[in-house]
């Protein structure tokens, strides 16, 4: 009997210490998933409190940024107004300006010069400008008229003339930039305007002379056969009835008119036709005393 006792009691202490150390080992368990908990929940809190950091710096900077870009913006009105100031002392110097250069050009339509020489080296003398725009220039000068390319006058009349520059840096345009005449009339046309600015010389028209053109008279049919009385001398003949006539390879020409010319003032003979006329008669003089001589 005691041994069956001693048996269960040492069966029941094995079951109450079994016992025991079971729920031992299930609260350490539950204590180490407790610590890892805690562990996660503070790495989250950490996080959070690097994340709100970083937060407060970038709240910080935009703070600055904002306040900076207030004061930005105070100078950009400033600077927009005194933009626009200087856009308006910009139109009225513009202005100013064109007028100028349109003062200048039309000083220079007109304008008589001694001598002008131009960059391909020709040489105008007494020339005045009777038209210009930006592609040709017409000059009257001793010799004629001439058109030439305006890029080709002197540095000095580029400067006055400022043809190709806009006020303001804008594209020149060919409207803007009207051609000035004289009071002459034009003489420019196509083909000339091309000949121009293609660098070569215009022909020159002649200009027609207050002068009538008085139409020449035929010549005189030429002599085939000896006249009666006709002498020659100095590469003339004289036959009587017409005078002294001049010889040449078609004949006899005609002598000069003594009616009036073409200014109205009437023609004499020249000085070498009478002196010629004397020494053609000296021969016959002699003969003639010689014969009342003789008795013949």
């Amino acid at each position: 009997m005691d041994a069956k006792i001693i048996v269960y009691g040492f069966c029941l202490f094995a079951i109450i210490a079994g016992t025991g150390f079971w729920r031992y080992t299930m609260g350490i368990d539950e204590a180490e998933k407790d610590m890892l908990l805690a562990r996660s929940q503070v790495n989250t809190v950490e996080d959070s409190v690097k994340s709100t950091k970083g937060w407060l710096e970038a709240r910080k900077e935009a703070a600055a940024l904002m306040a900076a870009a207030k004061v930005i913006e105070g100078d950009n009105e400033q600077i927009k107004t005194e933009i626009k100031q200087l856009q308006e002392k910009r139109k009225d110097v513009s202005k100013v300006f064109v007028s100028s250069i349109e003062r200048a050009r039309n000083e220079m339509n007109g304008k008589v010069l001694a001598e002008i020489t131009l960059t391909t080296g020709v040489k105008l003398r007494n020339a005045k400008i009777q038209s210009l725009d930006q592609e040709i220039t017409v000059f009257q000068h001793s010799e004629g008229v001439s058109k030439v390319p305006t890029a080709s006058l002197p540095a000095d009349f580029q400067d006055r003339l400022r043809y190709g520059f806009t006020p303001g840096g804008g594209e020149p345009s060919s409207s803007s930039t009207p051609r000035a005449t004289g009071s002459s009339s034009s003489l420019s046309t196509s083909v000339s305007d091309r000949l121009a600015r293609a660098g070569m010389n215009v022909p020159q028209t002649p200009e027609p002379s207050e002068t009538p053109v008085v139409a020449s008279q035929p010549a005189a049919a030429p002599a085939t056969t000896p006249v009666t009385g006709q002498r020659e001398s100095l590469g003339r003949v004289y036959t009587p009835g017409k005078g002294w006539e001049r010889t040449g390879a078609g004949g006899n020409i005609a002598p000069p008119s003594l009616s009036s010319s073409t200014t109205g003032m009437p023609t004499k003979p020249s000085d070498a036709v009478s002196k010629v006329k004397k020494r053609s008669e000296m021969p016959n003089m002699n003969n003639v005393n010689t014969n009342t001589r003789t008795g013949f």
